[in-house]
């Protein structure tokens, strides 16, 4: 809220693809695909979703999606490309500023080719390849030992991409074995938070609509067992240390609370951890 981060719009169009792609009105279905499309358009990363329909064997609905999703990326680009040619618009202020030197030319650069987006995805993956609070991964485990001089760097890096890869084809595997709408979606937000480039904590969001299946589980309407409502109140504490921010019960000491995380931790808000 206070960045004006997009991702709250992407958020949306998750939520309405989760909960309306197997709507009996076809309009709405078809609706949520676009709205998927739209949200992978702003973030990218919310195109892992997309999985659920493969697990829903609903191919077809996979297939459409995937367009959807590709037109949402690339129409943007080519909007932007006649907008702002090469010979005028941004890309001329652009030019001016790297001739001035005001502009940084490791950073601006006037080639708004779809190789260079590629390349910056490529780059920017690599450079989130440390340990930080900040990450909901499973390969932030690996990072968190090399940071801790328990294992090399380079063994960190390994590591890393192999307790990713691990985790995600489990996950990806366990999908088809889900009999419950919400254990579904929230794999594939699983599948998409344990990306290490895009895991950040505010990114946990994604998680919101599997919480709503879980809480509006049609099975609670029948009579059930004992260990089922215990293993309800589980999964609903599991929930909530993954979304449910923490308070401050002792006001008076906030500022005492932030300085000792942020020297010892070197994070900004307790909710890091």
């Amino acid at each position: 809220l206070e960045r004006g981060n997009t991702s709250l719009i992407a958020l949306v169009g998750c939520a309405f693809f989760l909960f309306f792609r197997n709507s009996e009105n076809k309009v709405v279905r078809e609706l949520s695909y676009l709205a998927l499309a739209l949200a992978a358009g702003l973030k990218m990363f919310p195109a892992v979703l997309g999985i659920i329909l493969i697990y829903d064997k609903q191919y077809k609905a996979a297939a459409r999606t995937i367009v959807y999703g590709v037109a949402a990326i690339l129409l943007p680009y080519l909007l932007v490309k006649l907008i702002t040619p090469e010979t005028g618009g941004l890309a001329s202020q652009i030019q001016a500023g790297l001739a001035s030197g005001e502009l940084d030319p490791e950073v601006y650069n006037t080639d708004g080719s779809v190789g260079r987006l590629f390349t910056n995805l490529l780059k920017w993956a690599n450079k989130r390849s440390y340990f930080t609070f900040n990450s909901t991964s499973a390969a932030n485990i690996a990072y968190f030992l090399g940071n801790a001089n328990v294992i090399s760097s380079e063994s960190a890096q390994t590591f890393g991409i192999v307790l990713f890869l691990v985790t995600e084809a489990i996950a990806l595997i366990a999908g088809f074995f889900c009999k419950k709408e919400w254990q579904k979606i929230f794999i594939v937000c699983y599948l998409m938070l344990n990306v290490h480039a895009v895991a950040m904590f505010y990114t946990l969001i994604y998680v919101i609509p599997a919480f709503v299946a879980f809480l509006c589980d049609p099975s609670r309407k029948n009579k059930r067992s004992k260990k089922a409502l215990s293993l309800d109140i589980v999964y609903l504490i599991l929930f909530g240390i993954q979304i449910i921010p923490l308070p401050y019960i002792l006001r008076p000491v906030q500022n005492y609370v932030d300085a000792f995380i942020f020297v010892n931790f070197n994070v900004l808000s307790p909710n890091n951890l």
